[in-house]
């Protein structure tokens, strides 16, 4: 039997640059799947690099395992995503549960927070959600 290797076959490291651009990301997913014919999906670094290639990967019915991207499976319910993501169980309110802890312990209490996000699409949805989850907290958008 020989030595390395994964379930008995080699291993071989396919790889693509996306440049931290999420419009490249369909495309490189495309030719991962349909050209170089990989079997498992480990990669995308971040939510604005994983949502537009878990669509792709679950029209192939592949195992997707992401890098810190929050919660991107919350719509999609994919059975074969997973995410390493230091978050914990509770992963759509863990980067913002500290901010309203805090707040809520200081004297005079505020009553305005201000949650800024970068401009991406999916971070900016994300905190629109978590503001509108949370039933002592208005929400004023003002993008």
């Amino acid at each position: 039997m020989p030595k390395g290797g994964l379930l008995g076959r080699p291993v071989k490291l396919v790889y693509y640059d996306d440049q931290s651009n999420p419009s490249t990301v369909p495309g490189i997913y495309t030719k991962l799947l349909d050209v170089d014919k990989v079997d498992l999906v480990v990669g995308g670094y971040a939510t604005n690099m994983v949502a537009p290639a878990l669509p792709v990967v679950m029209q192939k019915g592949k195992t997707f395992v992401s890098l810190f991207a929050l919660d991107v499976n919350h719509e999609f319910k994919y059975p074969k995503y997973f995410s390493v993501l230091p978050t914990g169980p509770q992963t759509k309110p863990s980067f913002t549960e500290g901010v309203f802890q805090i707040a809520q312990q200081q004297n005079p209490k505020p009553s305005t927070v201000a949650l800024v996000v970068e401009d991406a699409e999916f971070s900016q949805q994300r905190l629109r959600r978590r503001a509108r989850e949370r039933k002592d907290v208005q929400c004023e958008d003002r993008l």
